[in-house]
């Protein structure tokens, strides 16, 4: 990869946004991690258990004591919720609610006065002798309240301390009691573990047996106070539910006087209705009788219209006159017919035969006309007799219409009637079973342990705490040492500078070299850190600047790099100490090296090389205004053989100056040809924009971001203000490195095997 390669940026914008890399989770990594925070984590661990164990050592000394309850549920005796469905019984409860009841507020101060726990200064705060103020608190509490005082924030009487009344006294008394009292069910049994813990064995005993036995007492008193209150509300009920039936049945009763309605019989059917079925019976016979007579009297009439009436009515009338006129007639008629074959029609017995023939016929017409009126009157009667009946019918309907509503609402209050009957004789059966009974559904509690006093402390546990406090120092420890690096927003290795900006790292910097001027001068006094390079070649500094000066040199072998840019992006990284060692170790190598301090606004490079507290007054400044000669700005470092311009005279306008065509001719057309390296110390890239116009003309840019320090935001703003400008970017450098520290920091970089080769290093 080419300089310019590696150096330039696209559109403005390096790849130091969107270069991600997944890396899977290194537990060696982790490790050193944890190694390089180990004191401090250390320090932090012991700081945890100490706390926990004073924590532990100053905690009064608690012995505790346990008497179990066995609650049971009592035979069923009255199913007194059949009748009482609202009624809050103790028994089918849950364990819970007598768990509830144990660390009552109403249990508590019934044990408070039956125990005279208000006499006993561990309960009773207001009667406690006052602990030895150790710690001056008590000075400290009047001071304040002075001040207070003072300041007219409060008068005296508000600050006074009033005595506490009984009643709080009672209140705390409660509140202290429930705080040493623990009740807990003891799993997949009925019973209750009941335990106190004060600073007394003995008296630890004695509470937890006091209050199992109060508890029993309680159960008691809940059983008989359970059965006085159903009696009474049963005895309420039962008035109320007598009244009602009363009312119940009477109303009933005289609805069905004032409608009417009586049950006749045993099955209860009602007299309009026997009424109804008989009427009915009568219309059907009678509907049947007018049918047949209306047939007959159709067939008569038929066959007398045809002149055939005395054999029709023979059909419909059994009438024995008519029978024995025919019979007559028939006699006639074959004694007339014996005379005709013996006489003529003249004859005088022919005749007299002819005339009773006649007679007889005459007879039997008036016979038949007397029948057929007979049973015209029959028909008239029948159909009488039915509208009789129907119209009989119709009224019994309309009154059973009528009484319909009547009988459902008899009914109705009827049923109201029987169902308070029954509620009450419900009621009436319970309440003669409480009466005989007293053991509604209340529990039986009875205790089957008994507490006794243990001489062994149960607070506080001191392995139990230790251990705690082991487990919480260490995960304090790791936490904040996580967190540290979390927040800490420099770079400590080459790998993390690569990964993070996407820029090669050329070289890392030991602490004893590049140091900032200011701090040069604090640490050092007047020894320049950068006379490593002259006096001790052999040193990790001196190497670390050839493996920069050797990095930089192969960056592009093609065409070799005379200009050389130092920058970075704030004051204080050390760029100024690194050019100056790049420019000795190279004029040290029998390069012919020109060093320009082009920092025209915080000019130092300069005085250093020429060993000088003040600035030089004449400089490249004064030459390309024209004002002196170029030989005139050439100074000689005092140390080695590189050539030193500054800047001179304070310019007013340094970007413009160093983006002018004539500082272009004097930096690519007299130094680049004259020296064999030009190293350039500018200013940081995030105050002001000259290093950003220097990278433009110059052949190589070096970055330089101080080891650990140098925040990542800040880095980022000065490698994309390079990228927009073009700059040709050889790599970075870390500057102030602690090797013994990045070695814990850069697993799997150079710099982590540093304990192995550093003999390599004969002079420190």
């Amino acid at each position: 990869m080419s300089r310019r390669e590696r150096g330039n940026f696209i559109d403005g914008e390096s790849d130091v946004h969107d270069y991600q890399i997944n890396v899977p989770i290194d537990f060696t990594a982790i490790v050193n991690n944890l190694r390089r925070h180990f004191w401090g984590m250390v320090g932090i661990f012991l700081i945890v258990v100490a706390l926990v164990v004073a924590y532990t050592l100053t905690r009064p000394v608690l012995y505790r004591a346990t008497a179990q309850v066995l609650v049971d549920q009592a035979q069923r005796i009255v199913d007194i919720e059949s009748v009482i469905p609202d009624m809050p019984l103790t028994g089918a409860m849950d364990l819970n609610n007598e768990v509830q009841i144990l660390t009552s507020t109403v249990f508590a101060e019934r044990l408070v006065h039956k125990l005279k726990l208000l006499e006993d200064p561990e309960f009773n705060a207001a009667i406690r002798p006052p602990k030895e103020d150790i710690l001056g608190l008590a000075w400290a509490k009047t001071w304040i309240k002075a001040t207070i005082r003072d300041l007219g924030i409060a008068g005296e009487g508000e600050l006074q301390e009033l005595p506490p009344t009984a009643a709080d006294q009672l209140r705390d008394t409660i509140r202290v009691l429930q705080g040493v009292i623990s009740v807990e069910v003891i799993r997949l049994s009925k019973v209750i573990a009941i335990s106190v813990e004060v600073s007394d064995p003995q008296k630890a005993a004695r509470l937890a047996n006091a209050i199992a036995d109060e508890y029993v007492v309680d159960q008691l008193e809940a059983r008989f106070e359970a059965t006085a209150k159903a009696n009474n509300w049963l005895n309420e009920r039962l008035t109320e539910l007598r009244e009602t039936v009363q009312a119940a049945e009477r109303a009933a009763s005289a609805f069905a006087t004032e409608q009417g309605i009586f049950e006749t019989g045993g099955n209860g059917e009602a007299t309009i209705d026997k009424r109804l079925s008989e009427i009915n019976t009568q219309l059907l016979t009678a509907r049947a009788d007018l049918a047949q007579r209306e047939a007959r009297v159709r067939t008569m009439r038929d066959k007398l219209a045809r002149g055939r009436g005395s054999e029709a009515f023979g059909e419909v009338a059994d009438s024995s006159a008519i029978q024995a006129l025919r019979d007559k007639r028939a006699e006639l008629a074959r004694k007339r017919s014996e005379l005709l074959s013996r006489y003529g029609e003249r004859h005088p017995d022919v005749l007299k035969v002819n005339d009773e023939i006649a007679a007889t016929d005459s007879q039997i017409n008036a016979e038949i006309r007397r029948q057929a009126a007979i049973l015209e009157n029959e028909l008239q009667v029948a159909s009488a007799r039915v509208q009789v009946l129907e119209a009989e019918l119709k009224a019994i309907e309309d009154e059973a219409s009528r009484t319909n509503l009547a009988r459902v609402k008899l009914r109705e209050l009827r049923m109201t009637a029987e169902s308070s009957r029954k509620l009450y004789e419900t009621f009436l059966n319970r309440f003669n079973e409480t009466g005989q009974q007293s053991d509604l559904e209340a529990p039986k509690a009875r205790v089957i342990s008994r507490a006794i006093s243990v001489n062994i402390p149960s607070s506080p546990k001191t392995a139990l705490n230790v251990a705690i406090g082991i487990v919480l120092g260490t995960l304090v420890a790791v936490g904040i040492a996580v967190l540290r690096d979390l927040l800490d927003r420099g770079i400590r290795t080459r790998q993390q500078f690569e990964e993070q900006f996407g820029i090669g790292v050329l070289s890392a910097i030991p602490a004893n070299g590049p140091v900032p001027h200011r701090a040069r001068r604090r640490r050092f006094g007047r020894r320049d850190p950068t006379l490593s390079v002259i006096d001790k070649p052999m040193s990790a500094f001196a190497e670390a600047i050839r493996t920069l000066r050797s990095a930089v040199a192969i960056a592009n072998v093609d065409k070799p790099i005379k200009t050389l840019l130092v920058t970075s992006s704030l004051p204080n990284e050390g760029k100024t100490t690194t050019a100056i060692a790049i420019a000795r170790s190279a004029a040290q190598g029998g390069a012919r090296v020109l060093f320009i301090d082009a920092d025209m606004r915080r000019p130092c490079g300069g005085a250093i090389l020429l060993g000088r507290e003040e600035q030089v007054a004449v400089g490249f400044v004064d030459y390309l205004a024209g004002n002196t000669e170029l030989e005139a700005t050439l100074h000689k470092d005092t140390k080695s053989e590189v050539d030193v311009i500054v800047p001179g005279y304070r310019a007013t306008n340094p970007s413009d100056l160093i983006a002018s065509a004539a500082f272009k001719r004097f930096l690519n057309e007299w130094a680049a040809t004259t020296y064999d390296l030009v190293v350039i110390d500018s200013s940081p890239l995030l105050p002001v924009v000259d290093p950003r116009a220097l990278s433009t003309i110059c052949d190589a840019t070096i970055f330089v971001t101080r080891w650990n320090k140098t925040p990542r935001d800040a880095i980022r703003a000065g490698l994309n203000y390079l990228g927009e400008y073009h700059a040709n970017l050889s790599g970075a450098i870390l500057t102030m490195v602690d090797l013994k520290q990045m070695a814990r920091y850069g697993y799997g970089d150079t710099y982590y095997y540093y304990r192995q080769y550093s003999n390599y290093y004969t002079e420190k």
